[in-house]
């Protein structure tokens, strides 16, 4: 069994490319150190990750997130076990939503509202396939 857990967050005002690519750096760095693994979804100033491991190891990056500068309103969305990671190729796969994205995927639309439409984790199964299936179909595969 491992832990996952669903969170959203906005970006700090005037977040650029060099800041992605930092965090990014930073993901493939220390997730495999910690036994993370996941996906991070980026557009219109938010974030919506998924982080699969330990709940220490979750709980720990979390800690490391929650005193990011580059993020803040972190909303976690659900924790659940699951018996084997969803995302286990991945120390963490990621995808910058354009507005064609957002225009294709009306799920992906809603689930980034404030408060987060928690019916779509209930069309797609749970939160983890929900993230997958909407950075499955972005990818158009």
């Amino acid at each position: 069994m491992v832990s996952q857990l669903i969170y959203t967050s906005d970006a700090t005002p005037g977040l650029g490319e060099a800041d992605l690519a930092a965090i990014l750096a930073a993901a493939h760095r220390n997730n495999p150190a910690l036994g993370l693994t996941g996906m991070l979804l980026y557009g219109r100033e938010r974030f919506i990750q998924v982080l699969e491991g330990s709940d220490d190891a979750i709980e720990e990056m979390m800690d490391r997130i929650e005193s990011d500068p580059r993020t803040g309103n972190i909303r976690r969305l659900m924790l659940r076990s699951v018996d084997a990671p969803e995302f286990a190729d991945w120390s963490m796969g990621f995808r910058r939503l354009s507005e064609a994205d957002w225009s294709a995927h009306p799920a992906v639309n809603r689930f980034f509202d404030d408060p987060p439409d928690m019916s779509n984790f209930k069309a797609f199964g749970s939160p983890a396939r929900f993230v997958l299936q909407a950075f499955r179909d972005l990818h158009g595969q």
